[in-house]
């Protein structure tokens, strides 16, 4: 069973709550909130890893990890957009070298699909899901492209993914 994480980096406020027959410990701000929608991600884009941009940004040795740039996303209920990067690194040796010998490749993929160039990005992720079917997030992004290129883009199209639930 695959297991899906999440990171998120902010400020937090911890402090016991309760009174004196019962205290509970408790965890507060909106940190907590965004890593927990973080992680609701991971089964939108059906990957075991994913952190915020804010948590890259405090990962002082990011080149020993494998990284899939994925986006900006607007959260339900949030006003600010939230860059999200997905680290293979998560996934078993199996699939983790697969996604590892494509990595080149999705990152250029990623470009084409946020400069509109859809019909470049459907290709590379074509052939990035003919050696790794089981490439969720390939699939996702290919799915995507070819839904633009039939149906055209929305005008305001910024490429940001917007959750509509938690």
């Amino acid at each position: 069973m695959q297991t899906h994480t999440a990171r998120h980096t902010g400020p937090l406020i911890i402090g016991i709550t309760g009174d004196e027959h019962r205290l509970d410990a408790a965890t507060i701000l909106d940190t907590v909130n965004t890593a927990a929608r973080i992680e609701s991600l991971t089964k939108y884009y059906r990957s075991p890893l994913l952190l915020s941009g804010e948590t890259l940004r405090y990962i002082t040795d990011a080149g020993k990890y494998h990284l899939r740039h994925l986006g900006n996303v607007q959260l339900k209920g949030k006003h600010k957009l939230l860059n999200i990067v997905e680290c293979i690194n998560g996934y078993p040796d199996t699939e983790l070298n697969k996604k590892a010998n494509s990595l080149a490749q999705f990152n250029e993929c990623m470009n084409y699909y946020f400069d509109q160039h859809f019909e470049n990005a459907v290709q590379g992720f074509q052939a990035i899901v003919a050696t790794d079917i089981d490439d969720h997030t390939a699939n996702y992004f290919m799915a995507n492209a070819l839904k633009y290129l039939q149906n055209g883009v929305p005008e305001n199209w910024t490429g940001t993914e917007e959750m509509l639930s938690k």
